[in-house]
C-alpha cells in the first residue's frame, strides 16, 4: 500500500511534497521491519535529503528521519554511518527539543549501543548514563523503558570489568522487570 501510496503522491504532489516525503519515510520503516536494510537506507537518504531541501536540517520530520537512517545503519552494521548519522541527529535534537527530551534521550541510546558494539566502552557508558538519567526523569526509575537502559548499563559495567556496578544495576533491571 505505501508503493502504491508514494506512487500516486509522487505524481499528483511531487516528489519533494511533504505529504510524498512523509509516505516515503513509512516505506522506508516498513522495509527496515521486514529487514530490507538496502532498500531501507536508500529510501531513507533520498527522504533525509528532500526533506533537508524543503524543511530545513533541524525541522522534527528531518530529524527523525536522520534516526531512521541510524537506526538502519545499525541494524546493518554500518557503525561509522549510524554513529554520524545519531551525532547529528543528536545535535539537532539538542538545539531544537531540548536535551531532555524523549526523543532526544532516544537518539542518546542508540548513540551508546553503536559505542557500545564499536567497544567504545567509555563514550558508551556516557551515553548510557545521560540516557538512564533522561528515561528517570521522563518515565521513572521503574519503567521498563529505563530499566532497559539499567540492563545494557550493566551489560556494559561487566564488559568493563566494573563488577560491583554491573551487579548493582543488573540486579535492579532483574527486580524491576
Amino acid at each position: 500500500m505505501f508503493v502504491r501510496a508514494l506512487k500516486g503522491k509522487e505524481r499528483t504532489l511531487g516528489a519533494e511534497h511533504k505529504s510524498t516525503l512523509s509516505t516515503a519515510c513509512n516505506l522506508g520503516i516498513a522495509y527496515a521491519s521486514q529487514g530490507k536494510l538496502d532498500e531501507a537506507e536508500k529510501l531513507f537518504i533520498r527522504v533525509l535529503e528532500g526533506e533537508e531541501r524543503v524543511l530545513g536540517a533541524d525541522a522534527e520530520s528531518t530529524l527523525h528521519t536522520r534516526q531512521n537512517l541510524g537506526i538502519a545503519y545499525a541494524e546493518h552494521e554500518k557503525l561509522a554511518d549510524a554513529e554520524k548519522t545519531f551525532m547529528r541527529t543528536l545535535e539537532g535534537r539538542d538545539r531544537t527539543l531540548g536535551k531532555e527530551n524523549r526523543l532526544t534521550i532516544d537518539t542518546v541510546s542508540s548513540l551508546g549501543a553503536v559505542y557500545t558494539a564499536q567497544g567504545r566502552r567509555e563514550e558508551a557508558g556516557r551515553m548510557l548514563i545521560r540516557a538512564l538519567e533522561g528515561r528517570e526523569k521522563i518515565f521513572g526509575a521503574e519503567h521498563v523503558s529505563t530499566l532497559q537502559i539499567v540492563q545494557k548499563l550493566g551489560n556494559l559495567y561487566k564488559d568493563m570489568g566494573k563488577l560491583d556496578d554491573a551487579e548493582r544495576m543488573l540486579i535492579r533491571a532483574l527486580e524491576g522487570l
